[in-house]
């Protein structure tokens, strides 16, 4: 992956595959992600930050916004739709991770306003409450959390078939059987989700991309030399390359006798 530093430059776009990691009470599926990195220079320093950070996997587009100045998200959009950071009482720390940024969740201290608190995500409640929506009033918060929990993070497809797996209320049976990739309800739950589990989605595809740089190498230009290598060369023990690079022709020398 290249990254320039330029006012609004953006990074090439490598592919992850069959990244999938599990988690707890859910599971997050991603395949065939695409990770951009927008660059922009800070005009008081003139330093380069990333000031954008886009996943592209199956059927979502999330982009993170970050801030120059305090390094935290400003915002986090699922498909268009905006889940805002609850400021001033919380804040979204984007930490330095091996490529993509580690998000950590602080909170303020009810009792000390100077104090500030490890927290969870903000997002998680809006999760809930898409659920509460489409099921009676009288359903059991536990419930709801239960079915929350067992939801797939990842396409529509995948969401849909861990719905249907769910048992629950009578309610929640009604729902499920009228439920299809396109439905409302489905769409809305799959970014809920994603916000919801937003810290977790940028770790794994961190992994992913640290893999990609690590099994990144420098190749030599290829030039014309002297040893053919598509002839036998009669090599001694002594002549084989440090590196072994000419140890297969010593090997198919030893083979002709």
């Amino acid at each position: 992956m290249q990254i320039k530093k330029s006012k609004d430059a953006s990074a090439r776009t490598p592919k992850i595959s069959s990244c999938i990691l599990k988690f707890s009470h859910k599971s997050i599926k991603i395949r065939d992600a695409e990770v951009s990195i927008t660059l922009a220079n800070d005009d008081e320093t003139d330093a380069a930050y990333a000031s954008k950070l886009q996943l592209k996997f199956h059927d979502a587009i999330v982009e993170l916004n970050i801030s120059s100045k305090n390094n935290e998200i400003q915002s986090v959009i699922v498909d268009a739709h905006e889940y805002k950071v609850p400021a001033p009482a919380f804040r979204v720390v984007a930490n330095q991770g091996s490529v993509a940024p580690k998000l950590l969740f602080i909170r303020q201290d009810t009792e000390n306003k100077d104090r500030w608190l490890v927290g969870r995500n903000p997002w998680r409640s809006a999760l809930i409450r898409t659920i509460a929506r489409y099921l009676h009033s009288n359903t059991a918060s536990s419930t709801i959390f239960r079915i929350a929990g067992q939801l797939v993070v990842g396409s529509r497809k995948d969401l849909l078939t861990s719905m249907l797996e769910i048992d629950g209320p009578q309610g929640w049976i009604n729902l499920r059987s009228s439920l299809n990739e396109t439905h409302s309800f489905v769409r809305q739950v799959q970014r809920d989700l994603i916000a919801a589990n937003i810290e977790s989605i940028v770790e794994v595809l961190d992994e992913g991309l640290s893999e990609i740089s690590e099994g990144v190498r420098y190749l030599k230009p290829l030039r014309a030399t002297a040893e053919r290598y598509y002839r036998r060369l009669d090599l001694s023990v002594s002549e084989i390359d440090p590196e072994g690079r000419n140890f297969p022709m010593f090997l198919d020398k030893l083979e002709c006798y």
